[in-house]
Order: structure tokens, then sequence, then C-alpha cells
């Protein structure tokens, strides 16, 4: 795997957030994610706690497992809680061999719900 992937994207305070992934090798091949863990998190600044954090216990799902799929899936009613900032968020994947890294970073702009 090559270093963590730049990605940046908004959310909207109040709607569901759903991405779907699919895990690969540089080559192409499928990562194996069957009994993976992955943790999705994000915080104020860099060095902080997180604010939140999403696993495979909650809001992310494999789908795929063997040919990399999953899919991070943050309803409604949790997303109403995340207060409009920006964010840093990462995302991290333990495989089942216990293989770890960080697939992904950079920042979650979450914009207010302005209708109530």
């Amino acid at each position: 795997m090559s270093d963590p992937a730049r990605h940046d994207f908004a959310a909207r305070q109040g709607d569901t957030s759903d991405r779907g992934i699919t895990l690969t090798e540089d080559d192409g091949t499928p990562v194996d994610l069957t009994d993976a863990e992955i943790e999705f998190s994000f915080a104020v600044s860099a060095g902080r706690s997180p604010s939140f954090t999403y696993t495979t216990a909650d809001y992310i799902t494999l789908t795929a497992p063997a040919d990399g799929g999953f899919e991070i899936d943050v309803p409604a009613s949790v997303t109403a809680g995340w207060p409009p900032r920006r964010y840093l968020h990462e995302l991290s994947i333990t495989l089942a061999s216990g293989r770890r890294f960080t697939l992904m970073q950079g920042h979650l702009d979450v914009s207010p719900d302005y209708v109530t």
C-alpha cells in the first residue's frame, strides 16, 4: 500500500453520510478485508483526541470483504450531532493478519442544517 491518500470531503449536519470504498493494492489486486477492523475518526485539530470515531462495530460495514469493499454509512440522526466546522479525518484499517495502515486522511467540512 502506498502512503495515505489525501481526500477532502463535505457533509451536511443532519444528512445521511454514506461512502462506498473498494480497497486495492497498488497493482489493483483487491485487499481481503475478511475479519478486518476499520476505523473512521475526525478531530478538530492534529494531535487532539478524536471528536467522533466510527468502526466496524457501528457504522462501517464490510460489503464485499474478499473484494476489498466496505461502506461508511452514518445516519442523519447521528450527523445531526456533528457541530459545523472543519475537522481533520483519518481512515485506518487493521487486517486479520495484524497489518495496520492509514488508508485516507484530509479535511471533513461539516456545514450546518439551515432548516430545522
